[in-house]
Formats: structure tokens, C-alpha cells, sequence
């Protein structure tokens, strides 16, 4: 009867230590899978971190060259009105002898407002198209149109250097759509749509722009991101960016 009751009590213990060893494998498999899992994310989480810093090192180059451009074209803006001074000089405060000056410097800002960002164009273009129009009709004098010319490209000189928000009318897909913008300089330009839709404006192959829409949840919340800092009067600072945003024009790329 003794030797029976020790052989249970035997057979109870191993078969409660065979259970321990079965609960113990189950936690430990479970233990590696997680393991597993969590080196799985890890190494997800290192490549997402590598792309994210290779694209914003490239937006970064892409930033820095649209930067140096926009530097070399207010060098040209400062240049114009230099030229413009010495024109006046030679030409003895001769009205007469300032007018096809006065025409020449018309001309070379109407085409750099055409090769430049797509804002509010028409409007720019329009208030040389108005200073033309008085000087050749004689309804302004060459000293007056000058005036008026020299204020026109201190504002130009001034978008070149501001970050702001603004509206205007933008052709998209086909229509005329009235959407807020917000202007980077000379560099960028992005927009709003009031059914809250975010893009930007790209170069075309005909020389021209467009305003394309960003499809990608990130790159449409790093533009919200973007117009709630300018709204706040946020204006300097770092911003994450769609590289796809930094298009180069055709001039652009051919520029050394």
C-alpha cells in the first residue's frame, strides 16, 4: 500500500513538472516570437528613418540652390535699377531721352514677372501694362512714370524676401478656383482649396506653370502644417516639405 501511494505521489510530481515545462516552453515561444516582432519593427523603423533623412538632406540641396537663385535674381532686380540710374545719368535730365529707357526697363521686368512664380501675375503685369499705357498716351511724364516704375520694383524686391499668406485665382483641372496661397519668397508657392485640398505650383515643359494637387495624406499635412505656421505669424523656422514641391525649371536645370 506504502510502495503504490509513493509511486502516485511520483508519477503526480513529474506529471506537474512535464506541465510546468509545457507552460514554460509556450511563454518562451511566445516570448521569441514577440522578440521577433519587435527586431521586425525596429529594422522597419531604421529604414523609415534613413529614407526620411535622405530626403530631407536632398530637400535641403534643393532648397539651398532654389535659395541661390533667388539671390541671383534679385542681384539682377538690384542690376536693373543700377542700369536704370546710369541711363538717367547720361541722359542729362533729358525726359525726352528717358522714355525708350524708361520702355527697355518695362519690358525687362514684364518678362522676369512671367518667368517668375505664378502669384498674382496677371495683377503684376497689369500695373506695367497701366505705366506703359499713360506714359505713351502722355497722360504721365517720363520723370513720374520713373517714380512709379521704381515703386513697382521695390514691392517686386519685397516679395523676394517675404514668406506670406494671400489669395487669388488659380486655374486647377481646368477651372478657376479662388484658394488661399502661401508664398515662399521667390521660391515656392502652395495653395488651399476651401474644401481643405493642398498643392502647389510646378513648371511645366512649354516654359509655363501649373498648380498640381498633392495626393499623399503626409505631404498634404506638411502643407496644412505650413499655412497654420503662417497663420500664427510663424514666418521663420523650420519646415518639412514635399520634395516633390521643388521642381527645377527647364532654365533651371540648364543654369551651371
Amino acid at each position: 500500500m506504502r510502495v503504490l501511494l509513493v509511486c502516485i505521489l511520483l508519477l503526480g510530481g513529474l506529471n506537474l513538472q512535464a506541465a510546468e515545462v509545457e507552460q514554460l516552453s509556450r511563454k518562451l515561444i511566445n516570448l521569441r516570437a514577440e522578440v521577433d516582432r519587435m527586431q521586425t519593427e525596429l529594422d522597419q523603423k531604421r529604414q523609415e528613418h534613413k529614407a526620411r533623412m535622405a530626403s530631407l538632406l536632398a530637400q535641403t540641396g534643393d532648397l539651398e540652390n532654389r535659395n541661390r537663385r533667388q539671390n541671383s535674381e534679385i542681384q539682377r532686380l538690384e542690376k536693373e535699377i543700377s542700369d536704370l540710374q546710369a541711363e538717367l545719368e547720361k541722359s542729362g535730365m533729358d525726359a525726352q531721352a528717358l522714355k525708350p529707357v524708361l520702355l527697355q526697363a518695362l519690358q525687362q521686368a514684364r518678362q522676369r514677372i512671367q518667368a517668375s512664380l505664378p502669384f498674382k501675375q496677371q495683377e503684376r503685369l497689369k500695373g506695367l501694362d497701366e505705366i506703359e499705357h499713360r506714359l505713351n498716351q502722355q497722360k504721365l511724364d517720363a520723370w513720374s512714370a520713373l517714380q512709379r516704375l521704381w515703386a513697382f520694383q521695390e514691392d517686386e524686391m519685397r516679395l523676394l524676401h517675404e514668406n506670406a499668406l494671400h489669395s487669388q485665382t488659380i486655374e486647377l483641372n481646368g477651372e478657376q478656383v479662388l484658394v488661399d496661397v502661401a508664398r515662399l519668397g521667390g521660391i515656392m508657392l502652395f495653395f488651399r482649396t476651401e474644401d481643405n485640398r493642398y498643392g502647389y505650383a510646378e513648371p511645366s515643359d512649354n516654359g509655363h506653370w501649373r498648380f498640381a494637387l498633392l495626393e499623399d495624406v503626409a505631404s498634404r499635412e506638411q502643407i496644412a502644417q505650413l499655412f497654420d505656421s503662417l497663420q500664427k505669424q510663424i514666418r521663420q523656422g523650420l519646415f518639412e516639405l514635399p520634395a516633390a514641391a521643388i521642381p527645377l525649371t527647364q532654365t533651371q536645370r540648364a543654369q551651371p
